[in-house]
């Protein structure tokens, strides 16, 4: 039997390591073959292969030779003597370890186990990218620690994760609620680890409503107005970074009322866009309507209204067409939305 670090090492599924970890025990221990008989003497044996991606032995990075007397529990692998150039302890990569004794006996046919190692790097620094996306507009906010934080447009907002150096073993969210003006920590409403079957470098749409919190989903839904204090820390096998943003849930679930219905109508159109200093708008009522006025909203990415104007419209059942001036916008990327009466329109511009 082998074992490393108490697992018993087999060949199908690789025992991970850090490269920067010490402690890698090797122990060994042979029942019922005969090659542990002290009247006949015996030999040991450590060699160490390169792997294949299928987890086969390659070329030979280190081996020992025959030495006289049993296994003995190696306390680091890394720390063997005569490994050229400490092989496991400053190479990662995958590597097959096999352990071999021998009695007088059968010198030519000697008993053997080996396991898969994986030893895996020091990742960079890690870097949690993470953004809070606004549930109306879809646009994501960067981490923010200036309150109220991230505008997430309703309750149906969404995490973005990733780390740029490598992929994610596992992730955690805590979340607590915090005074909106002061910051002050007030209740701890969730935190909870996320584990992965299958590392991946980043991940998308984690619904802030879909969240399990006091032992259902929804949490969120009438929660308008509360600020929050979102921290996601992202790990590796080797490592974790952490980062954390404000945010705020500003609007609310609503019962579905009776809405008036009307003809179906085109939605805005802006043109150019991408837009310089000014911009059309062009916009149909249908000729049911009696509305004498819209409003045009641009939302930056925290999904705040930085223009705003109100357009008279004409006669129904016919274009619209306004010039609408934004010098003083700078450039970036948009959401904007048209309101008149019970209709509704909305889309993405950008300024160059």
């Amino acid at each position: 039997m082998l074992d490393v670090n108490g697992q018993q090492a087999g060949n199908n599924t690789p025992i991970r390591h850090c490269v920067d970890k010490t402690g890698l025990e090797l122990s060994a221990v042979c029942t019922g073959t005969g090659e542990n008989n002290s009247t006949f003497g015996y030999q040991h044996r450590i060699r160490i292969f390169q792997a294949t991606t299928s987890g086969s032995p390659g070329a030979i990075a280190y081996q020992t030779g025959w030495q006289n007397g049993p296994l003995p529990i190696i306390q680091d692998l890394r720390n063997l003597p005569g490994l050229n150039g400490d092989v496991l302890g400053t190479t990662p990569g995958d590597y097959i370890v096999e352990a071999a004794v021998r009695n007088n006996c059968n010198t030519d046919n000697p008993f053997s186990r080996s396991f898969w190692l994986r030893i895996e790097p020091i990742p960079g620094p890690l870097a949690v990218g993470f953004t809070i996306n606004n549930g109306l507009t879809g646009i994501p906010c960067a981490p923010t620690k200036t309150l109220p934080g991230c505008a997430t447009g309703n309750y149906a907002a969404s995490l973005n994760l990733s780390n740029s150096t490598g992929p994610i073993d596992w992730y955690r969210l805590q979340i607590v609620e915090v005074n909106c003006t002061t910051g002050i920590e007030m209740d701890e409403v969730h935190n909870e680890q996320y584990p992965l079957s299958t590392p991946i470098s980043s991940l998308t749409a984690i619904s802030l409503n879909g969240l399990v919190i006091n032992g259902q989903t929804g949490y969120f839904l009438n929660r308008a107005g509360r600020c929050y204090k979102l921290t996601v820390t992202i790990g590796t096998f080797c490592a974790e970074v952490s980062d954390w943003s404000y945010f705020q849930i500003e609007c609310c679930y609503r019962e579905a009322k009776p809405l008036v219905t009307y003809q179906a109508t085109s939605p805005l159109i802006i043109s150019p866009n991408p837009i310089g200093d000014a911009f059309f708008a062009e916009y149909a009522l249908p000729p049911e309507a009696q509305i004498s006025q819209g409003r045009l909203s641009i939302l930056d990415a925290t999904g705040r209204i930085v223009w705003q104007e109100t357009l008279s419209l004409g006669v129904p059942d016919n274009t619209q067409r306004w010039k609408v001036s934004v010098p003083s916008l700078p450039a970036g990327v948009y959401a904007y939305t048209w309101e008149a009466g019970p209709y509704r329109s909305a889309g993405r511009l950008q300024k160059h």
